[in-house]
């Protein structure tokens, strides 16, 4: 038996038919708001692919994997135009595309350009990720400075002070990758912020700094612990080596443990250790 053949539809006949129209105004009854005119729209361009650029400062790497797909079954028609900046020809989507391009040879890909500050460049590419997990935290970060925002910037600026850097690496003195950690804690107390990032920076020794000892110090300076008076003793008892291993010691004993508990108790550990009185406890 043959399946009927259905007629190909008007896309305005079918989007008319699916939403019938309303007898007032959309705007009014969805509260739609439009921004700009017909005229802001640019036609699709080819553009030398040598003129395009990338901004590695938010920019996550490209995904070989995908690159490969799109270099090997390259589909002129389903090749969507990328999305480019045209004040700084920054690719802001589109580069596996534009890797691939290039990998092939080619010298003209379509692009559609928006006129854009480097800020409005960064706050598009944040829109366009913030729902995905492609971009690493350190990325979003990044993207954050250029757009401007003011906890980001300030977060920087208390970090370039203390010495420490923001980066992807980590492994070398001075560096974190826990900027996420770093960003919700800001939110609740910049000041205990700062106070344990300097604690964890003096913890790290001559190591990247660990997200579990600023979690635990954040959690103790919001409960009033003083860390400046026992930093020297959690320093010479091994630093961050030694509350990494009693955080995983915790968790061994009680893996149903939190993370930020298991990090302050780690921490508390090396406090109270031959104390006979005045211990510092936390109560849960």
């Amino acid at each position: 038996m043959e399946t009927e053949k259905k007629e190909v539809e008007l896309i305005v006949d079918y989007a008319n038919r699916i939403f019938p129209p309303l007898s007032w105004s959309k705007e009014e009854r969805y509260r739609w708001t439009t921004k700009g005119n017909i005229e802001d729209w640019r036609s699709y361009e080819l553009v030398s692919v040598r003129k395009l650029k990338r901004d590695p400062n938010y920019q996550r790497p490209i995904s070989k994997s995908v690159t490969n797909t799109i270099t090997k079954e390259f589909d002129y028609v389903r090749f969507e135009p990328l999305k480019v900046n045209i004040n700084t020809m920054c690719i802001v989507d589109g580069g596996n595309r534009a890797t691939a391009a290039v990998r092939r040879g080619m010298e003209l890909v379509p692009v559609i350009y928006f006129d854009w500050t480097k800020r409005q460049e960064a706050e598009y590419f944040i829109k366009l990720n913030e729902k995905k997990n492609l971009v690493s935290s350190v990325q979003m970060f990044n993207a954050e400075l250029c757009e401007g925002i003011k906890d980001s910037i300030a977060i920087k600026k208390m970090c370039d002070e203390i010495g420490i850097t923001i980066c992807q690496s980590h492994g070398k003195k001075g560096q974190c990758q826990f900027i996420g950690q770093i960003k919700s804690s800001y939110a609740k107390s910049p000041e205990n912020t700062r106070r344990a990032l300097v604690f964890t920076s003096y913890m790290a020794k001559e190591q990247a700094m660990n997200g579990y000892v600023f979690v635990g110090a954040f959690d103790l300076l919001q409960h009033g612990v003083d860390l400046i008076k026992w930093a020297e003793k959690c320093y010479l008892a091994g630093g961050q080596i030694a509350i990494i291993s009693n955080y995983r010691e915790i968790k061994i004993m009680s893996p149903r443990i939190g993370d930020y508990i298991a990090s302050r108790d780690a921490i508390l550990k090396i406090i109270n250790k031959g104390l006979r009185r005045n211990k510092v406890y936390i109560q849960q």
